[in-house]
């Protein structure tokens, strides 16, 4: 359905393959299915030369969030899933913003996913403690906490300016692996790039 021409919620019932809920279980709202939104939104870019616009354009997507969120959790919603880098918005730059998984844009997605009891996972440039370069995507489970998250091992236009030129991120997984999966109470979550 499309909201107020910001974006399109989709909501799906999934089969899947419970490993810890037992079936019937009251912290389990749906027995083998799990329903999740998917939000396909335009996000506003925080790739400008002006740092305050670009502060604004990620809090006006956080705003985003915050709505469909609620809106995809009264619609009994409980995996809610955003695209990749729909925090910043899908383009770099030198002057993007870069944000932190400790970072008030994920506190306030963390406090949403308690107050709704849902699964929030979202994407964004994150600039982890190292200083080391991210297209992260996360997912927070209905504690707040962070259940896991995925670095993309290539960022693509990092050069908003040219774009012939790409490259390969100057960092690795430390482990190596192409595919994380994650086992929050509900089941197994996989992301891969």
């Amino acid at each position: 359905m499309k909201l107020s021409g910001v974006g399109t919620v989709c909501l799906l019932s999934l089969s899947v393959a419970f490993t810890s809920a037992s079936p019937g279980s009251a912290a389990d709202r749906n027995p083998g299915y799990l329903k999740m939104a998917l939000v396909n939104m335009r996000c506003l870019g925080s790739h400008g030369a002006d740092s305050s616009a670009n502060q604004a354009a990620v809090r006006q997507n956080l705003d985003r969030h915050l709505y469909f969120v609620d809106r995809a959790a009264a619609e009994g919603a409980e995996f809610i899933g955003f695209p990749e880098l729909s925090l910043n918005g899908y383009r770099y730059s030198p002057t993007m913003i870069w944000l932190k998984l400790d970072g008030s844009e994920v506190r306030a997605l963390a406090k949403q996913a308690i107050q709704k009891g849902v699964y929030i996972a979202a994407g964004m440039a994150e600039q982890d403690a190292a200083g080391k370069r991210w297209n992260t995507h996360f997912v927070i489970g209905p504690d707040g906490k962070i259940v896991g998250w995925h670095h993309k091992i290539w960022l693509t236009d990092v050069h908003a300016e040219d774009r012939q030129q790409r490259r390969r991120a100057d960092v690795k997984r430390p482990d190596g692996e192409e595919c994380a999966a994650r086992q929050p109470e509900s089941g197994d979550i996989g992301e891969s790039r």
